[in-house]
């Protein structure tokens, strides 16, 4: 039953349910709710004879979002001070080896 099933969710408001949730985890329970009264409203028009698809279709377009945003927070941070030392590092310069400007890097002898 329907109305079973949704009256922990009902009985108190959303204020007090959510409380205690990161906005991450209302967005996901609110788009699950909206899933559910999508998939009644879904119902209710089949039973009218009318085509549902476009209303599932918004829904799927906002939870495809929410995910995005899930996962953009889950994503690698880049460190700018890190790269800028990595690649400043990495690179050679002219002054390195003690070298004056003009002369050729010291060769290796060979055995």
């Amino acid at each position: 039953n329907v109305k079973e099933t949704l009256s922990p969710i009902l009985a108190a408001s959303q204020e007090v349910a959510t409380e205690e949730l990161s906005p991450l985890d209302k967005a996901r329970l609110d788009l699950t709710l909206l899933y559910s009264l999508n998939s009644l409203f879904w119902m209710y028009l089949c039973t009218l004879g009318e085509d549902p698809k476009q209303h599932s279709d918004r829904v799927k377009e906002y939870m495809t979002r929410a995910k995005q945003i899930a996962d953009k927070a889950k994503a690698p941070k880049l460190v700018a001070g890190a790269a800028q030392r990595f690649v400043r590092n990495a690179l050679w310069t002219a002054t390195d080896g003690g070298q004056k400007d003009g002369q050729e890097p010291p060769r290796k002898k060979r055995r």
